[in-house]
């Protein structure tokens, strides 16, 4: 308030001039005016979007303000009047933000009004909740919309991210290396805000890798004798062998990635029965089970050749045949007997392996040790009577048995001798 110098005589004259308005006119020689002003500080929360200033005067007034957050209405009055202050909510939700308020009336009087608003409650959200890669990975990106501080943390080992921290507005730049496995994997990323909101999550997801698998053969049929077989494995996956039945084979490797060979090593079948066995190469993700059949041949006598007789006298003769086996072969020779299919047990003289008048040549091997399982035999009897019939088999054992050429007859040459006669005598 402003006045004027008054005389002592006219104090009572100013006092009631004091309370009229600035436009009222006194006498010329007495003018008393009154700018009367007043607006107070103004507070609001950080979600709010408008509030009041409330000016008093008893004048006219004008607002100045150059704040691009703020919109005031009326800027101007005269009196008392409710302003408008009307913001928007508070980007942020770390810091308050404030702003001053110039009412100036006509005459000049100024009063400045600070207007602080209120840090806004937290906000924060994530462009996209799940990112997916291919098997060959890459890089891809999540935005962050936020209004306050923010860190970043979860991932694996296959993904790398930046930045891990930041405030307001941000991107996130994600890379994933290539995919060698054959299961799809997943990571999550977490979004924390400072001030207590609810955390978002990002989910990154890749692919497996483009798994191939084959085997070849898919069937091996075996002998009854022990051997090794192999079979191929090709693709790019990893793999694992397994076996229906582990007693009678074993197989190495039993686990890989891409091609390999596959050696089986299966024993004797000394049953009478075939025998089969499953091989699996079953992938790591499980989405290849190959089978691989194991088939193993009975276990039978050996097969023997008729005897051919040749040579024949009256004491002598000479006996050929051979034997295939699918075992291995312990013991051959032939027997003899004047009574038809002589025996080991019943006959009345054998040639048996070993023995050095037979003549002996091996004419197969077969089986992972090279055990005999084929031969040919030949020997020259000399012990025979004269003008007799006798029935001749050849034989051959392995571990199943024995197996016996079918019956064949001869008759040495000259006479049938007495019971006193030499039955070989030196002619």
């Amino acid at each position: 308030m402003r006045t004027r110098v008054i005389p002592k005589l006219l104090y009572i004259t100013f006092i009631v001039a004091v309370l009229a308005s600035c436009s009222d006119t006194m006498d010329p020689n007495f003018t008393v005016s009154s700018d009367f002003l007043r607006a107070n500080n103004v507070a609001l929360g950080g979600n709010a979007a408008s509030t009041t200033l409330h000016i008093e005067a008893d004048c006219s007034w004008a607002i100045t303000e150059e704040i691009d957050w703020l919109a005031v209405s009326p800027v101007q009055g005269t009196g008392s009047t409710d302003v408008t202050l009307t913001t928007g909510v508070n980007p942020s939700a770390i810091d308050e933000r404030s702003c001053q308020i110039t009412v100036t009336s006509d005459d000049g009087v100024r009063r400045v009004v600070s207007l602080t608003q209120s840090k806004a409650d937290e906000s924060l959200t994530v462009s996209t909740t799940k990112l997916e890669f291919g098997e060959e990975g890459g890089t891809s990106s999540f935005t962050i919309t936020s209004n306050t501080q923010w860190t970043v943390s979860g991932g694996a080992e296959w993904l790398s991210y930046s930045p891990t921290e930041g405030k307001d507005n941000g991107s996130i730049s994600i890379a994933v290396q290539t995919n060698t496995a054959e299961f799809g994997r997943e990571a999550v990323l977490t979004v924390t805000g400072a001030g207590g909101s609810q955390p978002q999550k990002v989910t990154i997801s890749q692919a497996e890798k483009t798994v191939t698998l084959t085997i070849e053969p898919a069937v091996i049929n075996a002998t009854a004798v022990a051997n090794d077989y192999t079979f191929q494995i090709e693709g790019n996956a990893t793999w694992k062998v397994t076996a229906d039945d582990n007693t009678w084979l074993t197989y190495t490797p039993s686990e890989g990635t891409g091609p390999a060979t596959v050696t089986v090593s299966i024993t004797d079948n000394n049953g009478g029965t075939v025998r089969a066995n499953t091989l699996h190469v079953t992938s790591a993700s499980g989405k290849y089970n190959l089978p691989c059949t194991i088939s193993q041949a009975a276990a039978t006598v050996p097969a023997v050749a008729a005897v051919e007789v040749s040579g024949l006298g009256r004491y002598i003769a000479t006996f050929s045949s051979s034997f295939t086996s699918p075992l291995e072969v312990t013991e051959y020779g032939f027997v003899w007997s004047t009574s038809p299919e002589p025996t080991l047990e019943n006959n009345k003289g054998k040639v048996a392996k070993g023995d050095e008048t037979l003549a002996f040549e091996a004419t197969g091997h077969s089986g992972k040790k090279g055990v005999l399982t084929a031969g040919d035999l030949t020997t020259n009897v000399t012990t025979l009577n004269s003008g007799v019939k006798y029935y001749v088999r050849a034989y051959a054992r392995n571990a199943y048995g024995i197996g016996y050429s079918s019956d064949v007859s001869f008759e040495t040459t000259g006479n049938i001798p007495g019971d006193d006669d030499n039955p070989s005598p030196n002619l």
